[in-house]
């Protein structure tokens, strides 16, 4: 009799668990691999395609505890595990740093994890999370030029980029004034 195995599952999480993370600012993932079966299993595989404004960091500071070959490489929108292993009814994490390099919600989603005993499973692996663009500063003068002793009226305007997914808060900032300006 030949029973078809189960394939192994794969889940994604951030670490430490967070919501929002600044813009250009490194973010931890964790890819959690199980094997459900009662035998070991080889050849273990998957890849994740970064979604767009996120790659893998500078420093990627990948650990892995899945055996075979894990692939991160700098700037790379994409990383994959190749020829990995897992002892039966085991687990086995992955730690990769990535950065966010545009403002908005990033969802990643990780492509099916296989072996060369159960094939491919489903991609059921996903985390959300927002990247924060700082707000942005202005300033104005009206009427933007005076004579000696008269007085302009500054305007400044705060502004929350469009592709942040949450508001502002606690928003500060000091403006020196020229010498001879009060």
């Amino acid at each position: 009799t030949n029973t078809q195995l189960p394939p192994p599952t794969i889940g994604i999480a951030v670490n430490p668990a967070v919501a929002t993370i600044p813009l250009n600012t490194d973010i931890q993932l964790h890819f959690a691999i199980a094997n459900p079966n009662g035998v070991q299993l080889h050849g273990l595989s998957f890849s994740e395609a970064l979604p767009a404004g996120e790659v893998v960091s500078s420093t990627p500071g990948v650990t892995s505890t899945c055996g075979g070959t894990f692939t991160a490489v700098s700037g790379a929108s994409s990383v994959n595990l190749a020829n990995g292993s897992l002892a039966a009814n085991a687990s086995c994490d992955i730690f990769v740093s990535e950065t966010g390099t545009t403002a908005g919600q990033k969802a990643n989603i990780t492509g099916p994890v296989s072996s060369t005993e159960t094939g491919a499973g489903d991609p059921s692996g996903t985390v959300s999370f927002s990247v924060v663009a700082p707000p942005t500063l202005s300033k104005g003068f009206s009427p933007s030029t005076i004579a000696l002793n008269e007085t302009s009226t500054v305007t400044f305007t705060i502004a929350n980029p469009a592709a942040n997914t949450v508001n502002a808060t606690g928003i500060g900032f000091t403006d020196m004034l020229p010498s001879g300006m009060t």
